[in-house]
């Protein structure tokens, strides 16, 4: 609707346009420009409850409907080619209020496609800018969200790019109005720099909404939008974010099907197995999938899972409960309660836990590391208590656990 109503609004900025075909457009533009608003609010209420239209949020469409057939009845009245002289001469003249009133037809015209019709459009266009701004405001959207979205890769919510990208719509339609078609008739640079931004404008919604069964998106998927259109060069990062996208969203069972099948490829590759690369069985894997179902990004469980294992933040030696509570903005109280209730473990044991399923990475990957860089590189202050913390988490010493490794051993990897 958004791109009909531009058509059919631009052909009056044209004077060569054929008079007859104006009549026409004018008749579609009448349908399409009572719709936009109407319609972006119910795409904008479907993005954010996911539900199906009722039949009471489709009345809106009687104002169309009254539009196009009224004016569809007195084009047919009067005849097309009176309608045609009548819409040239506004072209010369501008909106005329005077002369149409010498004939009813004429002037009862006027009035549905000039007068009321710019009535109608402009309380849309003035009541969509202030829902905008206000559900800006109590949705708490931020210019941060954008910078960070940018600059850092940080996911933002689709609804909250929908709503930037519709201000600008709106914000041109108004402009058009007020500047009006003899204005941008005599400053044709000034039509052509407003039907590229709207151009862009209409590209930026239509594109954004293919991500719209999402919450939130990065701006690494909107460069990978067709993620299975991948040559070999990029393979690797495809699977990669594909692979973070439903470790993030995937509920347990979806996490042991995908666990299962990717241990069925790794166990057909000889080279993995060499590696460390078996099926995992790690603790920080069982913990992630007990904690991975469907949450508010919001929540302080999302948050704490965010900080502690994308980050990394268990990494930082002397971390405690009260660091961990500053940065999740919150007090010690909340966090310890949240990991004794998700985890069934205290902040240390599960700190512990997390630093040493990391060490067994590092081990693996760094086959020849000393024990006092695996301790350092891992969060520990020292190779003592690494190795103390070690055996209570996984039965054996590092050194037994390395040979297990070497020789193969799957019930130490």
């Amino acid at each position: 609707m958004l791109g009909l109503f531009l058509v059919t609004d631009s052909s009056y900025a044209n004077p060569d346009v054929n008079p007859e075909l104006l009549v026409y457009m004018t008749l579609l533009e009448l349908f399409a420009g009572p719709c936009l608003i109407p319609l972006m609010w119910m795409y904008l209420y479907q993005l954010k409850h996911k539900t199906k239209f009722t039949s009471a949020q489709w009345s809106w469409a009687i104002i169309p409907v009254v539009f196009i057939t009224a004016s569809a009845l007195i084009t047919h009245l009067k005849g097309v080619e009176p309608i045609a002289n009548y819409l040239h001469d506004i072209y010369n003249e501008g909106l005329p209020v005077r002369r149409p009133r010498e004939d009813k037809v004429l002037f009862a015209y006027y009035l549905w496609t000039f007068v009321l019709f710019r009535v109608v459009i402009g309380t849309e266009l003035l009541l969509g800018f202030i829902m905008l701004v206000y559900h800006a405001r109590k949705n708490r959207f931020k210019i941060k969200d954008f910078r960070d979205f940018w600059r850092k890769g940080e996911p933002i919510s689709v609804m909250q790019i929908q709503f930037s990208n519709l201000f600008l719509p709106i914000v041109l339609v108004l402009a058009k109005i007020l500047i009006g078609n003899r204005i941008l008739q005599q400053h044709p640079w000034l039509l052509i720099i407003i039907s590229l931004a709207m151009a862009a404008a209409v590209f930026n919604v239509a594109f954004t909404a293919l991500f719209g069964a999402r919450e939130k998106v990065t701006l690494e998927n909107m460069r990978h939008v067709m993620v299975y259109n991948y040559n070999d060069k990029i393979k690797s990062i495809i699977v990669e974010f594909t692979l973070d996208d439903l470790l993030d969203e995937a509920e347990e069972e979806g996490l042991r099907r995908l666990r299962e099948k990717i241990g069925e490829h790794i166990h057909e590759d000889p080279d993995a197995m060499q590696q460390g690369g078996a099926k995992s069985t790690l603790v920080k894997e069982n913990l992630f999938a007990s904690m991975a179902r469907t949450w508010d990004d919001d929540s302080l469980l999302s948050r704490f899972q965010t900080l502690m294992v994308k980050e990394q933040l268990f990494l930082q030696p002397s971390l405690t409960l009260g660091d961990v509570a500053d940065r999740l903005k919150t007090n010690k109280t909340y966090v310890s309660k949240l990991v004794n209730n998700t985890y069934n473990l205290g902040f240390p044991e599960l700190l512990n836990t997390l630093r040493i399923d990391y060490a067994e990475q590092y081990i693996i990957n760094h086959r020849s590391a000393k024990q006092d860089e695996i301790a350092a590189a891992c969060g520990f202050l020292s190779a003592s208590a690494f190795n103390s913390i070690f055996k209570k988490v996984t039965g054996v010493t590092p050194k037994v656990w390395i040979a297990g490794i070497r020789e193969g051993k799957p019930d130490l990897q």
